[in-house]
């Protein structure tokens, strides 16, 4: 049996799934590049898939567009108008959007609960 987490047979082919990182990178390639279709070629020793993927502008405006534009807004631009990062090379430099400080707080206070419960 076929076990490839980012894969799912289909009428006896292998396709990439849609919830992948692979998926993700080849929409997000297609829609910069204004194409329509990517081959998506997976190599391996004992078998080959080619897949043809086309592009999906709904897929782009319901799941990647939105958080694009907020990480260049809210991470990439101010770091570019004002560097920290250079200054002190420390990771504590680098700028969290407000959603990814909440949910890194969110996963503190779960982790911590489970510690006292355990103790």
């Amino acid at each position: 049996m076929l076990q490839l987490p980012n894969w799912i047979m289909k009428d006896s082919s292998i396709i990439v799934k849609r919830n992948s990182n692979y998926y993700f990178q080849v929409i997000g390639q297609l829609h910069i590049t204004k194409r329509e279709l990517c081959y998506l070629v997976v190599y391996t020793e004992k078998w080959t898939s080619v897949e043809k993927i086309y592009y999906d502008h709904t897929f782009w405006i319901q799941n990647m567009s939105e958080k694009l534009i907020s990480f260049y807004l809210n991470c990439l631009l101010p770091e570019l108008v004002d560097p920290l990062y250079g200054k002190r090379l420390l990771i504590s430099d680098i700028r969290d959007r407000d959603d990814i400080l909440e949910k890194k707080q969110e996963r503190f206070k779960i982790l911590s609960l489970k510690k006292i419960k355990k103790s």
